[in-house]
């Protein structure tokens, strides 16, 4: 039985349901918070899109749960562009400033879950969960910061499951944060 749960718990924090709250959230929090007009509606879609679609396609496509790093950075290699690919037109048009901070946030934090995957293996639950959460407080003005409160049930079931051990979970949450802010005292006071 506590494998089983074990087992739900990390399928659950990973799935798109899953995402796919944080994102309405997200996107909720930027349309209250901005000035946006129709070209950045068309903007947020493909870029939630391209987001959500490669990442579905690649992690059918790779095992990004096995032990190797390799397939994690393909993974992150298809992810990174994305953002950069988005980020253009949203320098081009013009778009919202919380759009292209948001851009430049996932884009960081992704530059550098890389980097650390290519030295060490952390892991990817807890540390997607840790940056969406991130993501979706820094523009919320820390509204749910109580989502926190999940990683450790995220945590434990990768534990549990003898996926990682305890300092990749560790690494896994703190990474994020260091990018985070990384991302605070260098790009945020440009954008700003």
């Amino acid at each position: 039985m506590v494998d089983t749960f074990a087992k739900k718990i990390s399928l659950i924090t990973t799935g798109f349901p899953w995402l796919i709250i944080f994102l309405v959230l997200l996107f909720a929090e930027i349309y209250i918070r901005s000035d946006m007009n129709r070209i950045d509606y068309i903007l947020m879609f493909i870029m939630s899109v391209w987001t959500f679609v490669s990442a579905y396609i690649l992690k059918r496509k790779l095992n990004i749960d096995q032990k190797s790093r390799l397939h994690r950075s393909y993974f992150l290699l298809a992810i990174i562009p994305g953002w950069v690919v988005i980020l253009i037109p949203f320098l081009f048009f013009g778009v919202d400033k919380l759009l292209v901070e948001a851009v430049l946030l996932a884009f960081g934090i992704s530059l550098v879950l890389l980097i650390n995957n290519i030295f060490y293996r952390i892991s990817f639950h807890v540390s997607i969960n840790t940056s969406i959460i991130l993501i979706l407080n820094h523009f919320t003005d820390w509204k749910y910061i109580l989502l926190f409160l999940t990683i450790p049930f995220v945590a434990w079931s990768r534990y549990y499951l003898k996926k990682h051990t305890l300092f990749q979970l560790l690494a896994g949450l703190l990474v994020p944060f260091i990018a985070y802010i990384l991302f605070l005292v260098t790009v945020s006071s440009i954008i700003k």
